[in-house]
């Protein structure tokens, strides 16, 4: 990550306990946000890691846990993705005392979790469709310019069991990426916001002054979630899009934009350039990952 600013240190807290939720769409740094908190609260926290709801019986057995492991927990930090996989009760988060909601730039959001989306594939115990989408991918970094974005969308639709076009694709992405997303933060509005670009600088301090302790332990995500971690930066949507790109995904990305990154240009790179180990090395590891879980052998060379 980049060097860090400061804006000032804030009070260790040492009050009450705190109950901490961390909302935000799937790779949007919600992993590496979760850790360092985590590693910041005064004292023990228990830590959540994508619950699903937080009732009185979850609180018994999370405190039971800790027990058992010879603590006291005072604090708890939870990462909850409210549309993910798994259906969330978010009525039970939505009582804790401190709710953040760290959003990303969509553009570089849909990249990363385009190449993501390699680990759930439904092709990925295929041999000839895995290495068809890791050779798509080697095209595109070879020809940036020439090999739009949206064309490895329609590979990994067209390889995909559930798949379907490149129009379907972007109206379910409008729905849940965008409209689903601006909802969700409208029936919240007393969310403290925070930028995924904030954390890749460490630019921590309105984020302090909320939690009220200052954010000074590691945001490493552990080795069994190492799958998550991508590039650690931003802005590598400019090499990724073309300008037939920019023409389909502006308008539907238009109103996420709008609220959270209004004045942002489009730009994209006049030399674009895609590192192999961030494109088609970091979804065929994601592959044989997947593969690996149901006894198969990494893909063939």
């Amino acid at each position: 990550m980049r060097a860090r600013h400061r804006t000032g240190r804030a009070p260790r807290t040492e009050g009450p306990d705190l109950k901490i939720v961390l909302f935000g769409l799937g790779k949007s740094g919600t992993s590496a946000l979760f850790y360092k908190v985590v590693n910041s609260v005064p004292g023990r926290a228990i830590a959540l890691f994508e619950p699903q709801s937080h009732g009185p019986v979850d609180r018994a057995r999370e405190h039971l846990k800790a027990l058992k492991r010879g603590y006291v927990a005072r604090h708890v930090v939870a990462k909850v993705l409210p549309y993910g996989r798994r259906p969330v009760r978010l009525a039970d988060f939505d009582r804790f005392d401190r709710q953040v909601l760290i959003v990303r730039d969509p553009r570089d959001r849909l990249v990363s979790e385009l190449l993501y989306r390699s680990y759930h594939a439904s092709f990925a115990r295929r041999d000839e469709a895995a290495l068809r989408f890791v050779e798509t991918l080697r095209r595109k970094e070879e020809d940036p310019s020439g090999v739009p974005l949206l064309r490895v969308v329609e590979a990994f639709e067209s390889l995909e069991e559930a798949g379907g076009s490149v129009a379907a694709w972007l109206e379910a992405y409008r729905t849940e990426a965008v409209a689903r997303a601006l909802r969700f933060h409208d029936e919240r509005p007393r969310l403290m916001l925070f930028r995924y670009e904030d954390l890749v600088d460490e630019r921590f301090g309105a984020m302090e002054d909320y939690l009220g302790f200052p954010l000074e332990g590691d945001a490493r995500v552990p080795e069994t979630l190492r799958r998550v971690v991508r590039t650690r930066g931003y802005g590598a949507w400019r090499h990724w899009f073309t300008a037939e790109d920019v023409h389909i995904l502006r308008p539907a990305l238009a109103p996420f934009m709008d609220r959270y990154y209004p004045g942002a240009d489009w730009e994209t790179a006049p030399a674009p350039r895609i590192e192999t180990e961030h494109a088609s090395l970091y979804a065929r590891r994601l592959l044989d990952e997947r593969r690996a879980l149901t006894g198969l052998s990494p893909l063939p060379e």
